[in-house]
Order: C-alpha cells, then structure tokens, then sequence
C-alpha cells in the first residue's frame, strides 16, 4: 500500500451559500431569505416568502401582521380576500370594497411584488445598476420580517423540545440511579445472609444481627444501607 501524504496547511472549502430561489429557482444573490417553511429551512426569494404567507401581511399596505394570521379579523377591520384568503385593512381597501373582494396580488397575478428599478429608469449614471426605491424597500422589510418571525418560532419550538428531553433525561437517571442503589442493597444484603444469616425485610435494609460478626462493621453496613434507602426516598 502506498502512502498519501496531504498537505498540512491545507484548509476546508466553506459550503456553498445559495444563490437561487428554493421555491421558484429564480436566481437571486442579494435578497435571499433564510425561512422556515413547513418543517423545512429554506432560502426563499423575497417574492416567494410574501406568497407563501400570504396571510401575514396586508397586500395593500405591506403591513406585517403579529400574530399571524390575525385573529378575529372581521372584528379587527380587516377584509378578507375571496381567492387566497388574504387580509386587508378597511383604510386600504376603500370604503366601497367590491363583493366578493379580491386582493391587489389575486387581480394582478403575475406582477412580482418585488421588482428593482434600474439606473437609467432613475437618472443614475450607471444605467445598468438596480436601486432599491420606496416601495421596494417596504416589501423588502416585510418580507424580512416574515422570514425573521418563522426562524423565531422554530428556535422557540427547539428550545421547548430540548427543555423536554433534558426533563426526560433527568428522569431516567434518577431511575437508573435508584436501581443501582437497590443492586448494591440487594447484593450487600445477600452476601451478608451467604455469610453470617443475616435476616434483612426484602424491600429495604434491616437491623437484624446475626452470631460471631463485629457489631461495628454490622452498624456501620446498615448504616449505609438506610442512608442510601433515605436518598432514594427523598430524590
């Protein structure tokens, strides 16, 4: 067999960080979302967390919800879209909504929420680069802030996961703690009647004495017995 010699100062390659959509395949290097979605993490474009949450926001103001969805939304003064079940506030919707209402994201489908405008539409020198415009950065930050909320909740989640498990693990090594010592009083025990007919009660130590033993060693065994059985009582 021949040996391979490495390199010593050689150095791991960082994993590569996604520059496409995980939903749409979109390519994106800049906007990308690290979201939770359905048990998955997953980096989302900023188009695709604003309709996969489509209850989160209002389609019209951008505002974000919290919590999600609202609860009692009629009450609330807020108008439920009849297509994606969306909800708007009633300041945004007019005050003569049409029935059934339809969201501005149901009636113009196919129109991105998230568009950047570029120089030359903007009188920038460089024409070719995008500028992040008013309304670009409002659905921007709501779409941060959706994507913020799910990772929140999943580290909520995780923590009372862990909480539990470590509650669980406490558990079992109180129980298996209590079965060594009773192993140990079990043993103890035996060995003393094999030798000298000691009369111990069966679930716990005793304070029989037997012929020809040193009553100290006898004292300071059965002493031990019952501090262990005190600590098995008390934990």
């Amino acid at each position: 067999m021949t040996k391979q010699n490495f390199p010593n100062n050689s150095t791991v390659a960082p994993l590569p960080v996604p520059t496409t959509c995980g939903n749409c395949n979109v390519e994106e290097r800049w906007f990308l979302h690290n979201v939770r979605h359905r048990g998955l993490y997953r980096r989302l474009c900023t188009n695709c967390v604003l309709r996969l949450h489509i209850q989160s926001f209002c389609p019209t103001c951008l505002l974000v919800y919290n919590p999600t969805p609202p609860p009692n939304a009629a009450s609330n003064g807020l108008v439920s879209c009849f297509k994606c079940y969306s909800y708007s506030h009633n300041s945004c919707v007019g005050v003569n909504p049409s029935h059934p209402y339809h969201c501005p994201l149901c009636v113009n489908p196919n129109t991105p929420l998230f568009s950047l405008k570029k120089g030359r539409e903007v009188g920038l020198g460089n024409e070719e680069s995008r500028v992040v415009d008013m309304k670009a950065a409002k659905v921007l930050l709501a779409a941060a802030k959706i994507a913020a909320g799910t990772v929140t909740k999943a580290a909520l989640a995780a923590r009372v996961e862990a909480e539990r498990r470590a509650k669980e693990a406490a558990f079992t090594r109180k129980r298996a703690r209590e079965a060594l010592e009773h192993v140990a009083y079990l043993t103890a025990r035996n060995k003393l009647k094999k030798k000298d007919g000691l009369q111990f009660p069966s679930n716990g130590p005793g304070l029989g004495y037997g012929n020809g033993i040193n009553r100290g060693i006898i004292n300071a065994l059965v002493w031990w017995l019952q501090l262990c059985h005190w600590r098995r009582r008390m934990s």
